[in-house]
């Protein structure tokens, strides 16, 4: 039963509708429910969302290798955590996993010569994360986990939606490449 009420209010959460239904009476069997978690990240969504985020990051890997990502990519991951946390927002939105949000942080001190700067992806306490290989104190390739003491090490600079459709963005094109390579990878 848990997985079909998971799997129901995963979908409830990617429909349009969703916000006027997030304040509808809750049915008695799932009154447990916590709307800022909404049961999405038990292990199947987790799950979900990695494999989807997998696929991306070698897609990604695989459209630098063809030639077809812009300069400013060439060293992915490396320098690369923004353009990538925006690209993977937009795929895993139209996926239907919901609104994700761009979140960038810095650490460290430029006076010291150890400030560096970050990006990755939320949704609600879910962090999402395929560049973070990129720092020496963090050997993960992929991270998909509620919380992460690694990521709390960043102060928050800047957050917003992490979705390029229709805005005009550069990323756009990229974005269409990338797409491009995702069932072949």
């Amino acid at each position: 039963m848990k997985a079909s009420v998971d799997s129901l209010y995963c979908y409830l959460q990617s429909h349009p509708l969703f916000r006027v239904l997030r304040h509808a009476p809750i049915p008695d069997v799932v009154r447990h429910v916590s709307f800022t978690k909404l049961l999405c990240f038990g292990d199947i969504m987790v799950e979900e969302i990695t494999s989807n985020a997998i696929a991306f990051k070698e897609a990604i890997v695989a459209t630098l290798e063809a030639g077809k990502l812009p300069d400013t990519m060439g060293t992915f991951p490396r320098g690369c955590c923004g353009d990538s946390s925006m690209l993977l927002g937009t795929y895993l939105t139209e996926k239907g996993f919901g609104d994700f949000t761009y979140v960038c942080g810095e650490r460290g001190r430029e006076s010291d010569g150890n400030w560096s700067s970050h990006a990755w992806l939320c949704l609600d306490s879910l962090i999402i994360d395929i560049t973070k290989s990129q720092f020496r104190d963090c050997p993960d390739e992929i991270t998909v986990t509620e919380g992460s003491k690694w990521h709390d090490s960043f102060r928050i600079t800047d957050t917003f939606p992490a979705y390029i459709k229709g805005t005009g963005d550069s990323l756009e094109l990229v974005y269409g490449e990338i797409l491009g390579f995702i069932d072949k990878t």
